[in-house]
């Protein structure tokens, strides 16, 4: 039996066991899976090792004939045929992504496709737009690359229970743009997230939920700290005339978790200080855990 007791966001397995308990009908994933499939219930994805999902604006490689004048909207769900260096980052979003075609997206997944795969984003402005795995160079990666889940938010869930025994097909969730002030700072911070009304983050593969209450006012610290690295280093960027030397501890007008990592994860072993998760991806979920404290 999962357990789904407490949690905002379920996985397909958990979505069935909370709704063979308050209907007292016999749900499985597979029902699940069926009703993500059929647009009866909303999808998201969630990366589970603290990786960063970027919405980019897609260049794709020359070809035959321009998807402008084909009449058909190239779906980054399929393996397209990108030109990385000419696809732009235009946001990096904050929590769950919405997946609109879940069913594409599944049979691409599984199919492991040898080119990027992502997710479409429609933003509005008649590009192509998807969101992808952010790489060292703020380019696009297939979102599949680590390890992820599907998650499911308990409102929908909620939707599709009183909409039985035949629910109504429903449009998937959006991104929209949101603009807050750091408290205490005249820092403003730009996210792109769900439009689902969602208030925590999904549990991770392996929860980060650890950390001693004590331990919270030293998490903040480092995520004001990361900020503050992210920014002198953005300005040091600045006066570096070759590209490929620049840092990037700034990417969307927030710190970069995975170049501050790495640099820090450098120091340490230049150190000789080893362990304690002052490596890599150590680092990457201290980072990310304490910049979610200070927001």
């Amino acid at each position: 039996m999962a357990d789904y007791l407490l949690k905002e966001w379920l996985t397909p397995e958990e979505a069935a066991c909370w709704l063979s308990d308050q209907t007292g009908q016999t749900y499985t994933e597979a029902s699940i899976q069926r009703a993500l499939k059929t647009f009866l219930l909303p999808a998201h994805f969630w990366p589970t090792d603290n990786a960063e999902i970027g919405l980019f604006s897609l260049t794709l490689k020359p070809g035959k004939t321009h998807w402008r004048t084909s009449g058909l909207t190239p779906l980054p769900e399929s393996p397209l045929q990108l030109d990385m260096d000419q696809c732009s980052l235009t946001y990096v979003v904050d929590g769950p992504v919405p997946l609109p075609h879940y069913e594409l997206f599944a049979e691409n997944f599984a199919r492991e496709c040898t080119r990027a795969i992502g997710i479409y984003t429609p933003t509005g402005d008649g590009e192509l737009n998807g969101c992808y795995r952010i790489d060292d160079q703020g380019r696009p990666t297939c979102i599949t690359e680590g390890s992820s889940q599907v998650v499911i938010h308990l409102a929908d869930l909620q939707a599709l229970k009183e909409g039985l025994p035949v629910p109504p097909q429903r449009p998937g969730h959006s991104l929209f743009i949101e603009t807050s002030r750091l408290i205490g700072t005249d820092t403003t911070i730009v996210r792109t997230r769900s439009s689902a009304k969602w208030l925590s983050y999904p549990e991770l593969a392996a929860p980060l939920n650890t950390v001693e209450k004590g331990a919270l006012p030293l998490l903040r610290a480092l995520g004001f700290a990361a900020h503050l690295i992210g920014e002198i280093g953005s300005q040091v960027d600045s006066n570096e005339a070759t590209p490929s030397r620049r840092k990037g501890y700034m990417r969307g007008g927030k710190p970069n978790i995975s170049a501050i990592a790495r640099q820090l994860s450098e120091v340490a072993n230049g150190l000789r200080h080893t362990g304690h998760g002052n490596t890599g991806e150590g680092f990457q979920k201290l980072l990310s855990a304490a910049l979610r404290e200070i927001e």
